[in-house]
């Protein structure tokens, strides 16, 4: 994941998420807005052997 942390750990203020959880109309609200918070960047690196399947997952930070 690449993105500000923020409340819900997607990224973003989950009013919108939540009120359509609720079945609220959304039209109200404001646009979509990054979370505040801290800026994470991170990746994984997966080797695979040669039929595809996964041997490894390693987290890059």
């Amino acid at each position: 994941m690449t993105g500000r942390l923020g409340f819900t750990g997607g990224g973003f203020d989950p009013a919108h998420f939540a009120a359509r959880l609720r079945g609220e109309d959304i039209s109200a609200l404001p646009p979509y807005e990054l979370a505040t918070g801290p800026l994470a960047l991170g990746a994984v690196a997966i080797h695979l052997d040669v039929a595809g399947s996964t041997r490894t997952i390693t987290r890059i930070h």
